[in-house]
């Protein structure tokens, strides 16, 4: 089993302490427009569903027109805390997941490289 060395112990932090920075973020967006913060999940995971997949466990639930206006707004301000925050967030995955490991994984096609991909992680 490999041992963590200092920096791995560091970039685990910097990481945790980015997504716990947002996820604040999210919670004082949330509350100053009057919902909880599962109303927001729940807004979010209706409008972002898919086209033609059905949740296993099915309610029928629509947003309201306030509802959609709300949850404009909220993804609006989530945006763009999620472009000014990206730097950051993406600066900790990458000491979390050195250029080593991320080439290793993509070779393999993982889910990590996939994500790696998708976030920029990979290098030239």
């Amino acid at each position: 089993m490999k041992k963590l060395t200092l920096p791995d112990y560091q970039a685990l932090a910097e990481f945790r302490y980015q997504i716990r920075k947002f996820l604040h973020f999210s919670e004082r967006a949330v509350h100053a427009e009057g919902l909880e913060r599962g109303q927001y999940q729940l807004m979010l995971a209706i409008k972002g569903m898919p086209e033609g997949v059905r949740p296993r466990r099915e309610v029928v639930l629509a947003l309201t027109p306030k509802g959609e206006r709300v949850l404009a707004e909220l993804a609006l301000h989530h945006q763009d805390e999620l472009r000014s925050a990206a730097p950051d967030l993406v600066g900790a995955l990458r000491r979390l997941m050195p250029e080593r490991g991320v080439r290793k994984a993509k070779g393999k096609n993982s889910s990590a490289a996939k994500a790696g991909g998708i976030l920029g992680l990979t290098r030239p």
